[in-house]
């Protein structure tokens, strides 16, 4: 029985070499999706100053980077004018340069910022 658990010892530092690694090219590739100079990513800015990065993306729904690094993802749903994202406790509500966060009964307003 020694054996196996030396073996998994060995597989498991290999693991704890690999995960950093892996994570770290996980991260750089959230951080290239909200990247301002891609097409369908729009910056806006909200209330207090803070900033929404929106990734518009072609199947029907947004994918919303929010400050302190959290990523909402969104589906499109029906709405009576403008363009309606909503998920089980967020929404994302888009009419031309305006956009309202609705997140834990809260509604933050925000405004596009225009492409550099």
């Amino acid at each position: 029985m020694a054996a196996p658990r030396a073996a998994f010892c060995v597989y498991g530092g290999a693991m704890r070499a690999v995960l950093p690694l892996a994570l770290l090219l996980m991260l750089a590739g959230c951080a290239d999706r909200f990247d301002p100079d891609r097409p369908g990513v729009v910056r806006y800015r909200c209330t207090a100053g803070a900033e929404v990065v929106a990734r518009y993306e072609g199947r029907g729904a947004v994918a919303l980077a929010l400050p302190g690094g959290a990523v909402l993802e969104l589906d499109r749903v029906r709405a009576a004018s403008g363009s309606r994202y909503g998920g089980e406790h967020a929404a994302w509500h888009v009419k031309g340069s305006e956009a309202l966060l609705l997140d834990a009964g809260r509604a933050v307003g925000c405004r596009a910022l225009a492409k550099r």
